[in-house]
């Protein structure tokens, strides 16, 4: 498994990147700052050295970002997209940042199972989010906890679906036929 440090680094000459975030099996997560924009913060994923050469991969990892720029979530369930591409050898998804953590990890830090409201209600926004993408003509295929995340708000945790990358369209006049399928 490759590694870089991309820290300070200034992708496309507007995306100051901060921190590593985390580091997946096919991606890494960067906190940048969007100097376009002053302070806003964004979330730079990048596709991991070993996979940025075989064209298959670079396809599904852009045809996430396609997926989810092309889905409305009025719940916000569902990450944002800014935009995606090539830079200096990178390919990159620009998204929205997220603060809180993984159902995964949060289940795992408890020491005793979620109250029942509040189980009801990450259920209730993993549905919505799901019923979004389904409505897109789009099926997840990789609901998990490690790919649900819980956003903490003054009235209780925003959930948001995430990893798309095996997402199945099913109806490609919604979203457009990723390329990979």
């Amino acid at each position: 498994m490759l590694s870089r440090n991309l820290t300070n680094t200034l992708l496309r000459e507007q995306y100051r990147i901060e921190r590593c975030l985390g580091r997946g099996g096919f991606a890494e997560v960067y906190l940048a700052t969007d100097t376009k924009f002053g302070a806003r913060k964004v979330a730079v994923k990048v596709l991991r050295p070993e996979f940025s050469g075989i064209e298959e991969d670079v396809r599904r990892f852009f045809d996430e970002a396609r997926i989810c720029g092309n889905i409305h979530d009025p719940n916000g369930h569902l990450v944002d997209v800014y935009e995606f591409g090539t830079w200096n050898d990178l390919n990159f998804i620009i998204m929205e940042v997220l603060e809180g953590r993984t159902l995964r990890v949060e289940m795992d830090r408890r020491s005793r199972p979620f109250a029942h409201a509040e189980a009801l209600d990450i259920a209730e926004q993993i549905c919505e989010g799901l019923a979004v993408a389904h409505n897109s003509g789009v099926a997840h295929r990789d609901l998990k906890p490690d790919n649900v995340f819980l956003c903490p708000t003054p009235y209780g945790n925003n959930v948001k679906l995430l990893d798309l990358g095996i997402a199945k369209v099913v109806d490609s006049r919604v979203v457009g036929e990723p390329q990979h399928r």
